[in-house]
């Protein structure tokens, strides 16, 4: 791997948490703040949210709770190597994680 790919896969890593709160908003907003039928996130993302939940990047409701790699924000959280990153919304359609337009929780 080459030291601009060694990089940008350290770059995508460190954005994880923020994509996946960003994607969950923007389905939360969509869908009538309904929860989706899961987050399917590569092992390597799955483990750098966990780590970053881990040290102090834990999110509200689920911070009076131990993180775990299976769960996140109250979602479901799936493992699988063959993904690039998606949440499966409450009606089955699938949103890339990455690139979801930054929104800002409702007052």
């Amino acid at each position: 791997m080459t030291v601009i790919a060694v990089a940008h896969t350290l770059q995508a890593m460190s954005d994880v948490y923020m994509n996946v709160v960003h994607a969950l908003r923007a389905h939360w907003q969509a869908h009538d703040n309904a929860y989706p039928q899961k987050i399917v996130l590569t092992p390597a993302q799955a483990d750098r949210l966990l780590e970053l939940q881990q040290v102090g990047m834990v999110p509200f409701p689920d911070a009076r709770t131990t993180p775990r790699r299976d769960r996140f924000m109250g979602a479901t959280v799936e493992v699988d190597a063959n993904t690039s990153g998606v949440l499966i919304a409450v009606d089955g359609t699938e949103m890339p994680i990455e690139g979801v337009p930054k929104s800002e929780p409702k007052n």
